[in-house]
């Protein structure tokens, strides 16, 4: 994960790779979950998308037999963003849908990866036309994103949320939403 994070993540996939035999025969619950997650890290870091959505699916399977729900949020909500990259939009739609109803079952739901959840809802939403919801969700996951003090999650949403509003002809919300001012920044998590 260092050398993903340095930039240097097709270093780092064959490193991770080599221990999956291992990981798998050999380590516990918690290991095995923690190698998927920081392999699909690396691999979407790598630009391996389609080996990260298996890893994240491998990672969502084993947060789920631990019982982390906030883990198999936090994963399922990147294997929605990974699905979508790969241009499978009934397919990160539902993985998006999934995330947003798991959010209501972690204990705060009011964080970062919370406001994940309604944001990647609510960009599938307005691909798939459902744009009620859609901008609903976006101005609850802003205010998430406002009140925890992500910026970079905050510009995100902001943008997302004009691209949805440009898609419904409203230019001056659309510009209105991109010059909202941001509040400001905090340490971000490595994955979300």
């Amino acid at each position: 994960v260092a050398l993903a994070q340095q930039r240097r993540a097709d270093e780092g996939v064959p490193l991770l790779e080599r221990f999956a035999t291992l990981v798998e025969s050999q380590g516990s619950l918690a290991q095995r979950f923690h190698y998927w997650s920081d392999l699909a890290y690396v691999l979407n870091l790598a630009d391996r998308r389609r080996d990260s959505v298996q890893a994240w699916k491998a990672a969502i399977a084993q947060a789920e037999a631990l019982g982390d729900r906030h883990e198999v949020l936090t994963c399922t909500t990147n294997l929605t963003g990974m699905t979508g990259q790969l241009g499978l939009p009934q397919e990160a739609h539902a993985y998006a849908e999934r995330a947003y109803r798991l959010r209501n079952e972690v204990e705060d739901t009011d964080d970062v990866v919370s406001g994940a959840s309604e944001m990647n809802l609510a960009m599938w939403d307005a691909t798939l036309g459902r744009f009620d919801r859609a901008m609903t969700l976006y101005e609850s996951a802003r205010a998430k994103f406002s009140r925890s003090g992500a910026a970079v999650w905050l510009a995100g949403c902001e943008h997302n949320h004009a691209f949805g509003l440009l898609m419904l002809g409203q230019t001056t919300r659309a510009l209105q939403a991109l010059q909202r001012p941001l509040p400001a920044t905090t340490p971000l998590p490595t994955q979300v």
